[in-house]
């Protein structure tokens, strides 16, 4: 049979079998109790103030006489019997700043990434991105500028539809495409502009 437990301050209730211990109940309610002994009853930490019902429990333990009289009970060994309503004092309460609390060093550890999964999957999209482009050299029939040749190679081998360029790049331009022999790796921004690329 079913009883209803209701935990304060939070005012969450939630419906347990009969026989259910406190401190599962307050985990299937999202209510974290301090347990460090993991509910085996021998740190003393999950103590609860039983408001109102009645549960299955037994004095002693780490609890003192005077704890047992005002209604402190041990929440791994307390089974429900009836709807009870239980208070939980600040001391028991798990601090949930625990919970998210990271040591340096500890549970840090780096792992591969596998890159061809994450292009498949389209996870890997970097703003940077480098391109090689083989262009043709000038000629009588292929007389362009240099800038106009580059775009035309990108657009042609990349689809890279627009190209902005910085005036310090555009200065060394020249020298550089002759220097590779009209062979040159682009870096493109795609963060500034929306370009196609494959």
């Amino acid at each position: 049979m079913s009883k209803k437990v209701t935990f304060n301050p939070y005012g969450l209730t939630i419906e347990v079998e009969e026989g259910e211990n406190l401190l599962r109940a307050a985990l299937q309610a999202g209510v974290h109790i301090n347990a460090s002994c993991g509910g085996e009853g021998v740190c003393g930490k999950c103590k609860v103030l039983l408001e109102e019902g009645e549960v299955d429990s037994l004095p002693g333990g780490l609890l003192t006489t005077e704890e047992w009289d005002l209604g402190y009970r041990q929440a791994c060994q307390t089974k429900v019997v009836s709807d009870v309503v239980v208070r939980i004092p600040p001391e028991s309460l798990l601090d949930r700043r625990t919970l998210t609390r990271r040591r340096a060093g500890v549970g840090l550890r780096p792992s591969p990434i596998d890159l061809a999964a994450l292009k498949e999957e389209g996870l890997y999209n970097p703003a940077f991105k480098k391109r090689f482009v083989k262009l043709a050299p000038p000629s009588l029939t292929h007389n362009v500028n240099d800038l106009a040749r580059l775009e035309e190679g990108l657009a042609r081998q990349h689809a890279v539809d627009s190209l902005t360029l910085d005036f310090y790049l555009l200065r060394k331009l020249a020298r550089v495409m002759r220097e590779q022999d009209f062979q040159v790796t682009a870096t493109l921004d795609f963060s500034r502009r929306r370009y196609h690329s494959p």
